[in-house]
């Protein structure tokens, strides 16, 4: 099936060895080979030390999941922190924020669900059901990402104006809606389709196109505007 590329228009009104222990370390690897060898975890380790449950916590929710964390006050929560360390954590989020926004040769393309897929895979591996908004611009490129809700989905709870929120601040022109089953099965149900014509209605009276809203799957993808499944 041939797959459509997504058009914005303009609005009219993983062997393991044994390793030494102290080579092991983390602290030791990032020194001999660099941070891209790190998981998130041992990289959280290294910058605020050992945080009881943390490592559990971003296993479970994803590291997409440290971008929603915008006080100090939501990492201590969500985390389990000192205020120290969530201060910590704070910095080094906002700081990696500003260089992906000044890079701006980095940000992902976005012409079509195959894209999306790409970039939003790792989601399949995820225990808990997410329901994310990636925020396109004009030249296709995806400039923001929230995530909206975590556990599981309830659309009746998450209206429009929180769909549209981060859209309407950063001006874009257009949004996809990603989430994924953790049952594994990339079919759209019939919640989701509603909940997508309700979020494509209130998109065409903000001037925000809603591009498409995808199903990741544990070994695919499902898109509740089309009959695309793979």
């Amino acid at each position: 099936m041939e797959v459509v590329p997504y058009t914005i228009r303009e609005h009219s009104g993983y062997i393991i060895h044994d390793t030494p222990p102290e080579r092991g370390l983390p602290i030791r690897r990032l020194q001999s080979e660099g941070g891209e060898v790190l998981s998130t975890n041992e990289l959280l380790q290294i910058a605020l030390g050992n945080v009881d449950g943390m490592e559990e916590g971003v296993r479970e929710y994803g590291s997409q999941f440290l971008t929603t964390l915008h006080s100090v006050n939501d990492i201590v929560e969500s985390l389990h922190t000192d205020h120290l360390q969530a201060t910590r954590l704070l910095a080094i989020l906002a700081l990696g924020k500003r260089l992906y926004a000044a890079e701006q040769g980095s940000m992902a393309h976005i012409r079509g669900i195959e894209d999306i897929y790409h970039h939003y895979r790792s989601m399949s591996q995820l225990a808990k059901e997410q329901l994310r908004v990636a925020l396109i611009n004009s030249r296709y490129q995806l400039v923001h990402e929230d995530t909206l809700a975590i556990g599981s989905v309830e659309y009746m709870h998450i209206s429009p104006r929180d769909v549209f929120q981060a859209a309407v601040e950063r001006r874009v022109t257009a949004i996809v809606l990603v989430h994924n089953h953790p049952s594994g099965d990339a079919t759209p149900s019939q919640s989701d389709k509603e909940f997508t014509q309700e979020i494509m209605a209130a998109g065409k009276l903000l001037g925000i196109a809603l591009l498409d809203h995808v199903i990741i799957g544990r070994e695919g993808y499902g898109s509740c505007l089309g009959s695309e499944e793979h």
